[in-house]
């Protein structure tokens, strides 16, 4: 919620103006960095000719005018930022901007507009990248595994997978928990662990990771550690830490802080995995 309205205790918002915030939020993130950067570039090649043409007076105006609309959403962004206690660097892209404008730098305050507009359509990307990142790792978690009871084989949830369980893994299927294979050899596809292109064949009694899929006949697998302790867990609590603190739903700091926490028990976990 971005409105002061939103924020006031004992005031609760109508279910129609959540929506208008959240539209205008998702319309402001997705074309607000292309919208500046279009505005900054064009201020500064038309500001280029006007000069290159003997208008120095023309080309200040031009430069001027494309920094006006990064300047204003950089105060908005900034304004927003305060209220939500975040004080970051963006002030100081403001001040640049502000102060070259007040000293009659048009040029300068033109050059750091497109360097902030450049900047955040970069942020823009990352976050859409890793949000789909996310999306897809989470999409390859299996929610269900086919584990032999006896001799009998039943279809069960993967958090009631335990050490020790045997589980067939078909052809195509994703890896639910780490564990060890106890067929003759399984031919693993681990690209979404590693990026490696190429399958990989496991031998009886190594070990498998959680995340990878079968790329061969089916092989059965010996689970060594409950799902909420695998691999691929430990890289979706990884990336969830990065994408809250890239939205700020955590402060840098504290964010940067859970997210090396994470990271150092997903390397030591994975270490673990492969003794």
């Amino acid at each position: 919620m971005t409105f002061d309205q939103a924020r006031l205790p004992g005031v609760a918002p109508k279910s129609g103006q959540l929506t208008m915030v959240s539209n205008f939020d998702a319309f402001r993130q997705r074309y607000q960095a292309k919208a500046l950067i279009c505005i900054a570039a064009t201020g500064l090649l038309s500001g280029g000719g006007l000069w290159w043409s003997g208008h120095a007076v023309q080309a200040g105006w031009a430069w001027s005018v494309a920094t006006a609309p990064v300047l204003f959403g950089l105060f908005f962004q900034i304004t927003v930022s305060l209220r939500m206690g975040d004080v970051g660097l963006d002030i100081v892209a403001a001040l640049s901007m502000s102060a070259a404008l007040v000293f009659g730098e048009p040029l300068a305050a033109n050059v750091v507009a497109m360097m902030y507009a450049s900047g955040q359509l970069l942020e823009d990307f990352a976050q859409g990248r890793a949000k789909k990142e996310m999306t897809a790792l989470l999409g390859r978690v299996a929610q269900t595994a086919m584990r032999f009871e006896g001799d009998v084989l039943k279809e069960v949830p993967i958090a009631a997978i335990k050490p020790g369980d045997r589980i067939l893994i078909r052809q195509g299927d994703v890896l639910p928990v780490d564990g060890r294979v106890a067929s003759a050899v399984a031919v693993l596809d681990l690209s979404a662990l590693t990026g490696e292109s190429l399958t990989q064949k496991v031998v009886k009694g190594s070990e498998a990771l959680s995340g990878s899929s079968s790329a061969g006949s089916p092989f059965e697998l010996v689970a060594s550690r409950p799902a909420a302790e695998s691999v691929v867990a430990g890289l979706g609590l990884s990336l969830g830490a990065m994408i809250a603190a890239s939205f700020g739903y955590l402060p840098p700091v504290e964010g940067a802080l859970l997210q090396e926490v994470i990271d150092v028990a997903v390397i030591l976990n994975a270490l673990r995995a492969l003794r």
